[in-house]
């Protein structure tokens, strides 16, 4: 549904006292938003290696709730286990690092590098089809 006259007036003076009462956030909200960049990736490699952590974090608890007679023993052994089952679930959780630079690349040149390899392997075929007639 498009706009009456009196709501393009309405908003566009409210556009123009907004730039008048505060200059430098109505410039901020001008300029194009940047692509987001991807922060990085899953890995198969880093969840099993955390769920390994995680578990043998457990193990220690349970350990510690099996030497609940030393009280020394028992509680190392709990935080032990406590440590380790944060630290594996954060590994397990966290996403592999990616360059700035990397991650420009790859979201910049990802499709325009498919795109030429695919033309590229196209005009291959067709030189390789045409030399064979």
């Amino acid at each position: 549904m498009a706009l009456s006259e009196y709501e393009k007036q309405v908003l566009e003076q409210m556009e123009s006292e907004f730039r008048r009462a505060d200059p430098q956030l109505a410039s901020k909200m001008a300029k194009p938003v940047e692509p987001q960049l991807p922060s990085g990736s899953f890995s198969a490699r880093r969840c099993a290696l955390g769920a390994l952590i995680a578990v043998a974090g457990l193990a220690a608890l349970v350990a510690a709730v099996y030497l609940g007679y030393s009280f020394l023993w028992s509680s190392l052994c709990a935080v032990l286990g406590f440590v380790l089952m944060i630290l594996g679930v954060k590994l397990a959780v966290s996403k592999k690092k990616v360059g700035r630079a990397a991650a420009q690349n790859r979201v910049a040149g990802a499709g325009a590098n498919a795109w030429a390899r695919f033309l590229a392997d196209q005009e291959r075929r067709w030189r390789d089809r045409r030399g064979g007639d």
